[in-house]
């Protein structure tokens, strides 16, 4: 997992590529259905109702005395972003946040039979599925053809 700084970042967080949802031999039979599943270890997918700290989001401690870096930002309770000067205000050790970004989904090896509703299966589990997804795995699955997919972003 390598972490980067992204345009459209918010400022002093870095974005890292997270592991692929994985709902592989889930025995599903539509796109529609990775709201209610899990998905297997690896990945953690979106809960847009959580109120606990975002699962995709880690705070580092930045190690010895250089606090010369990019902006830094500590998670306080509640998920808030707090902004942390060179002297570590706020009472927090300063941190760097990093937040983890699905790019990958294992849909292999169910018996899915249409992918139609799949933009909009995704909305729920993953952040942003229409500029993040990069790769799909739909193998093994009932598919006789594979439709279109509109190229409208929301």
């Amino acid at each position: 997992m390598e972490a980067t700084s992204k345009p459209g970042a918010p400022s002093g967080v870095l974005q890292a590529t997270a592991p692929p949802l994985d709902y592989s031999f889930k025995e599903l039979r539509s796109c529609s259905e990775m709201e209610t599943e899990e998905p297997r270890g690896g990945g953690v997918r979106r809960h847009p109702a959580a109120t606990d700290k975002d699962p995709n989001l880690t705070s580092i401690s930045l190690g010895g005395g250089d606090h010369s870096s990019a902006p830094m930002a500590v998670q306080a309770p509640g998920g808030t972003m707090l902004p942390v000067s060179k002297g570590g205000q706020h009472g927090l050790s300063p941190k760097k946040i990093i937040r983890k970004v699905c790019v990958a989904v294992k849909l292999n090896n169910n018996m899915i039979e249409t992918v139609a509703d799949l933009p909009q299966s995704l909305e729920p589990v993953m952040d942003n599925p229409l500029l993040n997804c990069q790769w799909l795995d739909l193998s093994y699955n009932q598919l006789a053809s594979i439709e279109p997919v509109p190229h409208s972003v929301h």
